[in-house]
């Protein structure tokens, strides 16, 4: 048995994308700092200097000399882009004002940067503005206290979207013949264990169903929108009263048996019926006005079926392909024309469509000044071959996120379509892809010489990944001296780069280069965050030089990381070479009773008795 917690619907309009979006809305830069999203090919210092000399390679460069660049910078994330931009353009172009807007519609993200120092600073010093804005529908943006913020009067000449368009919802067609058909899904609840395809005539335990009725009894219980309006808002009676209306659908649920929910039942549909027919008798009896139907789904069911703690068990999303008339899935007739011309030769075809992708872009290009960069690096088709036959496609998963490829040549079309033109990046192997659209009739032969060099002739931030993967995976195999050759050959196109130092100095250690590590812990880095442990690298280094008390604040940083027995036992072996035994005899005291197996830890101990 399963319950389906909506219907089938268009795949770009489903919950599963509500889910997503949420997930950003909620965790903030916290996605990332948990490292469930991965960054690193999109935010290291290699790309920003290419993205820099682009910049700079623009015939307008050279008039704004006096005046401040503006840079706009879609779904920022962590803002390590944003840091390793303001530092290039320091580099290479050092008498250059710049504005970096560095923007994302996380608020709790935005306000985790804005409290960094890193980022902090640059705000004082007017270089950075942090900035909360939808790309969906990029036409007003806020700062951090709600307050609206103009644009510059003059447009930008960068806007910046780095793995933003994979992760707008996005329709996958299919052209047969003359047919168009569109990926429809459903989101479904199974008991944990439940195996779909081979149970699927296998009834519920109850047990799991009463459990599910329970969790969602318990959020309806919690989920009040009266407690955040003040006590005179006149709405606020109207939401006490469905709160209570909740109270009493939740005592419902507890009481369903098995049957009373079919299988396959849209759990959505039952709830909006069971809610709406309870508020509406609570209104009655409060004498209140009744509200639209419509505002249970957007301001209750929405928000309620995509917590992170609800449902539970297990989800399962469905997949199915519909015919439809185009008409009705593209967002507008031009949108309509471009697809169609992309495939109108193949008579099979897939397409990856984003109707909030194409609006995004178009609302960024009207933003962007005359001669201004509109550059995307993202996952997408390598060209609009791609596109020919059938390949369904799945999406790539991090954490609860989505990022399907972006169809940079429908991108491409629409920018011919604007009158602008449009470079991109079209080798297969590569991990990421560029799109650069120039807000011009004709591509300027400097802007495009520097394209060519950097993101097609010799990719650095693509060969300098594909050797940090290489020498990760080295690394793996035990293969260290093989390892460190690839991380050293990647430093050389991302000196900064703090992933990177990190790894290589862990191949340097295993070597006994001590001096070598040391070297590349004390360098300068990108990793403002500190989700790397440096810190344990640079107590052992300096423990392995014998330099004592260098070590020693470096293990207690490391040691914040996690406590761990190895690490308090060589922090102890520094303690004993200063003197120190009282401290040494404390730190092997924790060690032990982190791992009291260990013969080398009891041996010292009991030394020190």
């Amino acid at each position: 048995m399963y319950l389906a917690l909506e219907p089938f619907q268009p795949y770009e309009s489903a919950l599963i994308w509500q889910q997503h979006r949420q997930y950003y809305q909620r965790e903030g830069a916290a996605v990332f700092l948990k490292q469930e999203v991965p960054f690193n090919i999109s935010s290291n210092p290699c790309l920003a200097r290419q993205i820099v000399r682009l910049l700079l390679a623009r015939p307008a460069a050279a008039a704004k000399a006096q005046n401040s660049l503006q840079i706009l910078e879609l779904g920022a994330g962590l803002g390590l882009l944003a840091l390793n931009m303001l530092e290039a353009l320091a580099e290479l172009a050092p008498d250059q004002p710049v504005t970096y807007w560095l923007s994302d519609f996380s608020l709790p993200g935005l306000q985790q940067l804005a409290a960094h120092p890193a980022f902090a600073q640059r705000v004082t010093a007017g270089q950075l503005q942090i900035v909360c804005l939808d790309g969906q529908n990029p036409q007003q943006a806020i700062d951090l206290s709600g307050q609206p913020l103009e644009w510059p009067a003059d447009g930008f000449d960068l806007v910046l979207a780095n793995y933003f368009y994979s992760t707008l919802p996005t329709a996958v067609l299919l052209k047969q013949g003359e047919d168009w058909l569109r990926q429809h899904s459903q989101l479904r609840w199974y008991p944990l264990g439940f195996d779909p395809e081979a149970d699927a005539d296998t009834q519920t335990d109850p047990e799991a169903l009463a459990l599910f009725c329970q969790g969602l009894a318990e959020s309806l219980g919690a989920y009040d929108l009266s407690a955040s309006l003040p006590p005179e808002h006149p709405q606020r009676p109207a939401f006490e009263a469905l709160f209570a209306a909740q109270q009493q659908v939740a005592t419902a649920l507890l009481a369903l048996q098995p049957g009373d929910l079919p299988d396959g039942g849209d759990l959505r549909a039952w709830l909006q019926q069971a809610l709406a027919t309870a508020w509406s008798a609570a209104l009655q009896q409060a004498e209140l006005s009744a509200l639209q139907a419509g505002l249970l789904h957007q301001l209750l069911l929405e928000p309620l079926l995509t917590r992170p703690d609800y449902p539970p068990e297990q989800l399962h999303e469905s997949q199915r392909f519909v015919r439809e008339a185009p008409a009705a899935i593209f967002a507008s007739p031009a949108h309509e024309a471009l697809v169609k011309d992309l495939v109108a030769d193949w008579s099979l075809a897939s397409v990856g469509y984003s109707a909030a992708g194409l609006h995004s872009l178009s609302l960024l290009l009207e933003r962007c000044a005359s001669g201004g960069l509109l550059l995307l690096n993202d996952k997408a088709y390598p060209d609009a071959g791609w596109m020919q036959g059938l390949r369904p496609e799945s999406a790539t998963r991090h954490g609860q996120s989505l990022a399907h490829p972006v169809n940079f040549p429908l991108f491409a079309a629409l920018a011919t379509f604007a009158g602008v033109c449009s470079l991109s990046t079209s080798a297969p192997e590569n991990a990421l892809h560029s799109l650069l659209i120039c807000k011009t009739a004709e591509m300027p032969q400097a802007l495009q010489a520097c394209f060519e060099t950097d993101f097609i002739v010799h990719p650095g931030n693509e060969i300098s990944h594909a050797l940090l993967e290489g020498g990760h995976a080295l690394m793996q195999q035990g293969q260290t001296e093989a390892a460190l050759r690839s991380f050293s050959r990647a430093l050389r196109y991302r000196p900064q780069d703090g992933t990177l130092q990190y790894f290589a100095a862990v191949c340097h250690l295993n070597q006994t280069r001590y001096p070598e590590a040391l070297a590349l812990l004390q360098a300068r880095h990108d990793d403002v965050f500190g989700l790397l442990n440096r810190a344990i690298l640079l107590a052992e280094s300096y423990r392995l030089l014998e330099q004592f008390a260098e070590a020693l604040p470096h293990y207690q940083v490391a040691l914040s990381y996690g406590a761990n027995a190895q690490t308090l036992y060589n922090l102890a072996l520094c303690q004993l070479a200063l003197q120190q035994p009282a401290e040494a005899r404390e730190a092997l005291l924790q060690a032990a009773a982190l791992d009291p197996d260990d013969a080398e830890i009891q041996e010292l101990l009991a030394s020190l008795v």
